[in-house]
């Protein structure tokens, strides 16, 4: 029998001596080796491994963000992918992109797929996630640390680049205190902020957010606006068809 420790997290298996050199996934850490290159092998007894493996000193653990490949973001940071992109064409998994959307070419059926993710630090380790779009509001585990979260929604992003309107309302976000903006239909939605990448529940009110509708209120002065202007020699205010002004006399082509 040999005795071998997991080159990643030190966990310790027992193997038959015919058995050396076959790949072995750790039960500790998950993470795969090979027996035959692992350089603290020991050979032992049934008898004598039976008395060690219980005194060896070795606890699990879980296995941390250092121990699983991570993703260059297109700023430069490194994203977890908590549950694997599906290709659009043949439903294969995809990795992770680092990024918001981007085009990949699917492993499977070799075309190119369009992935759309979510970008967001664990509300525990802040850890920076990455979760498939289609799994917003969904609840999942963060691959560093275990805990569980609800993926947020991308929404105070605005993509659409919609104006606000009296629907709408502003407020600060929670983390970073940068000043947001949503829909009223939206609040309360788990959100995650477009500056600090940090996830919150959007609130049900907030300050309300001047339109240029709301700056005039008597619409005779927008009409005011388009049939008269100032006349560039008095200063003095002239219909905007004239071509001379009553004031001054002076002279429009």
């Amino acid at each position: 029998m040999l005795l071998l420790t997991c080159p990643f997290c030190r966990w310790p298996l027992l193997l038959p001596d015919h058995r050396l050199g076959l790949t072995h996934r750790c039960v500790n850490c998950g993470e795969e080796y090979d027996t035959s290159k692992v350089s603290d092998a020991a050979q032992l007894s049934l008898t004598t491994s039976k008395s060690i493996l219980p005194n060896m000193g070795v606890s699990p653990r879980r296995a941390t963000a250092q121990d699983k490949p991570k993703t260059p973001t297109a700023s430069g940071l490194l994203s977890q992918l908590t549950s694997p992109h599906l290709c659009q064409h043949c439903e294969g998994p995809l990795e992770a992109i680092g990024r918001r959307r981007a085009t990949a070419t699917c492993p499977t059926c070799q075309r190119p797929a369009s992935v759309h993710a979510v970008l967001y630090n664990c509300s525990n380790c802040g850890e920076l996630l990455e979760s498939p779009a289609r799994q917003k509001g969904q609840l999942t585990r963060c691959p560093a640390c275990s805990e569980q979260l609800t993926v947020p929604s991308d929404i105070l992003f605005n993509d659409a680049r919609e104006e606000p309107d009296g629907t709408w309302f502003e407020f600060p976000c929670p983390w970073c205190r940068t000043m947001l903006r949503s829909k009223q239909c939206f609040a309360g939605t788990t959100a995650v902020c477009p500056h600090g990448l940090h996830t919150f529940a959007i609130p049900h009110s907030g300050d309300p957010i001047s339109t240029p509708a709301d700056l005039t209120h008597d619409p005779r002065e927008v009409l005011h606006r388009y049939t008269e202007r100032r006349c560039r020699n008095c200063g003095l205010s002239m219909p905007s068809t004239a071509t001379r002004c009553p004031h001054c006399d002076r002279q429009y082509a």
